[in-house]
């Protein structure tokens, strides 16, 4: 999609910046969904939040973006739960020191990265990084950590730009085709094993 106006971070395509309060209240069975006019990445540019913004997030579809989300400075936060970021460009960029808190959200099946950090801090636990391409998290410069998710299909699957070293614990990453961890070693309490999906379409493991 064109944007008429040509403002923004990309005068040539959709945007929405949050430079206030975005509040977005879904449900599993009922979610919120942010798209582009035909599915694909690059239909749109994404959700953005800007310097003094905030964004909170439950119950989301963010797709065919060239970001599903972005946060972008370092008075910029945002709080996803229970989403899901897919056919994306990237799933989330963190950077200019900006904040993501991420629990419960499944980021699939987007193009270069599900969750790619230059400078900021993440805190991401209990989700699912299913094959986004190069990187399923990339950690750079800030304090950042990965808890309780499961990473499968990827290039690498967690991957160490620079920066100091994330906290990384209990997580499932697996199947990666370059190198699972990539410049950073696993916990001891990881594993690398099949999750046992209910199925590539309802990427849930199974009971055992």
């Amino acid at each position: 999609s064109s944007d008429v106006m040509r403002s923004g971070k990309a005068f040539f395509m959709v945007e929405l910046a949050v430079q206030g309060t975005l509040r977005v209240q879904g449900t599993e069975t009922q979610p919120v969904t942010f798209k582009g006019v035909s599915a694909g990445a690059r239909r749109w540019h994404g959700v953005s939040v800007d310097s003094g913004g905030t964004a909170v997030v439950t119950g989301a579809v963010l797709r065919d973006a060239d970001f599903g989300l972005q946060v972008t400075a370092s008075t910029a936060s945002a709080t996803l739960s229970s989403c899901t970021l897919t056919t994306n460009l990237h799933g989330v960029l963190v950077n200019g020191g900006g904040s993501l808190s991420m629990y419960h959200t499944l980021v699939r099946d987007n193009s270069e990265a599900g969750v790619q950090t230059f400078t900021g801090n993440t805190d991401l636990q209990y989700n699912t990084f299913l094959d986004n391409g190069t990187y399923g998290v990339y950690v750079g410069i800030g304090t950042q950590s990965l808890r309780d998710s499961i990473v499968i299909g990827h290039a690498y699957g967690v991957y160490r730009g620079s920066g100091s070293v994330p906290t990384l614990s209990h997580n499932n990453v697996w199947s990666n085709t370059a190198r699972n961890y990539g410049a950073v070693d696993a916990d001891p309490h990881s594993i690398s094993a099949n999750p046992l999906f209910v199925s590539y379409a309802n990427p849930r493991p199974t009971s055992r």
